[in-house]
């Protein structure tokens, strides 16, 4: 078998260090600090490091001219971590490291599209090797022994994403981002419960890319806003329909009325009253004979997201439309910013307090005021 990493290093002791991880299509214009790591300008590695080797030692000098190649190959940014490198027994360092990468690149990713709303963004992410990439595949056609055609097919992201200066400095001025930042500084043992459920909603969001099939995108979407809002549901309980269903109205809730008139702050609708699907129709029903239009796109945006998510899991569908799958991301990244800027708003709470706002609106058929 072979290794999972090959090290090579210049010294026998454990000691304070850095690592520095490339991220594939990213460049910012300066030290940019996102938790725990720090995001450096494309070639800025290159700059930093000794320039020849040193001494006499020839496997050293050899080592330190292969080292130099690589680092002189790294044009887009790279992520810095520090870290107390150890003697021996190095992959649990490197792995921590490469995964607190991972959690800054998601956080990014995020900052990216809620900072550029109306631009498509898929065909210019970022991210580490193996995550994110583009490459020519080439192919050929043919029919027995004659060739009838070959090619190439661009496979993966197209162009480089670099965030601006103003993106640099508005990061943590946008009160969302700092409590993402501040979530990824703080020690996972000391994470509230809620910062764990956000986290591992951008985790699952992150790896929703556009090079991962649609079938798997959509049920990574899916996944997120389950991490999020979703209670714990032990077996033989609720079913998974009818937890789906309120996290949808739970979802409903952060969103509806966005930006400035949502809840709590106005009397519920019918799709936040309603304790079954069936519940719920049989009100719109009555309200479409009324003469009254009940619809909430809000809600059947997300709803939709869970149906595609069956239908992609269970009724084995493989593909989505591209528009849908793009309305699919756009709303699990409004509802999980909604939820940040809820938690913003009441420290160090729950999902249970969430719920409870939830149900005194729901049960009172008023707005709360406070």
């Amino acid at each position: 078998m072979y290794p999972r990493s090959v090290v090579a290093s210049s010294w026998t002791a454990s000691r304070a260090a850095i690592i520095h991880v490339p991220v594939v299509q990213l460049n910012v214009p300066a030290a940019w600090r996102v938790g725990r790591v720090t995001f450096q300008p494309g070639g800025w590695l290159a700059g930093h490091t000794q320039p020849e080797p040193a001494g006499d030692d020839e496997p050293m000098k050899a080592f330190l001219k292969l080292a130099r190649k690589g680092i002189e190959e790294h044009q887009t940014s790279t992520a810095a971590v520090r870290v107390r490198w150890p003697e021996k027994n190095t992959q649990p360092t490197l792995d921590a490291a490469v995964d607190d990468v991972r959690d800054s690149v998601a956080v990014l990713r995020l900052y990216q599209h809620a900072r550029y709303p109306m631009m498509n963004t898929d065909i210019q992410q970022f991210g580490i090797h193996g995550d994110i990439g583009a490459t020519v595949q080439t192919y050929a056609v043919t029919q027995g022994e004659r060739i009838l055609a070959h090619g190439v097919h661009w496979l993966g992201v197209i162009g480089n994403w670099e965030f601006t200066s103003a993106d640099v400095r508005d990061f943590r001025a946008d009160p969302r981002f700092r409590y993402l930042d501040a979530t990824l500084r703080t020690p996972p043992s000391r994470r509230s419960e809620f910062q764990r459920r956000v986290l591992t909603a951008v985790r699952t969001l992150g790896f929703a890319t556009p090079m991962v099939r649609e079938q798997l995108r959509v049920v990574l979407l899916a996944t997120a806003l389950e991490a999020l809002l979703a209670a714990d549901v032990q077996p033989g309980g609720r079913s998974e329909l009818g937890e789906f269903f309120r996290i949808t109205q739970r979802a409903a809730y952060l969103l509806c009325g966005e930006p400035d008139q949502r809840y709590p702050s106005r009397p519920p609708c019918p799709y936040l009253h309603a304790q079954t699907l069936p519940a719920l129709r049989h009100a719109l029903d009555d309200r479409v004979k009324r003469g009254e239009r009940p619809a909430c796109s809000y809600f059947w945006h997300i709803f939709d997201l869970f149906d595609d998510r069956n239908s992609a899991l269970h009724r084995t569908r493989e593909h989505f439309d591209r528009s849908r799958l793009s309305w699919h991301r756009i709303y699990t990244e409004k509802v999980i910013l909604y939820a940040v800027e809820w938690a913003n708003a009441h420290s160090g709470v729950g999902l249970a307090s969430l719920q409870a706002e939830f149900a005194a609106l729901v049960s009172g058929g008023r707005a709360i005021t406070g």
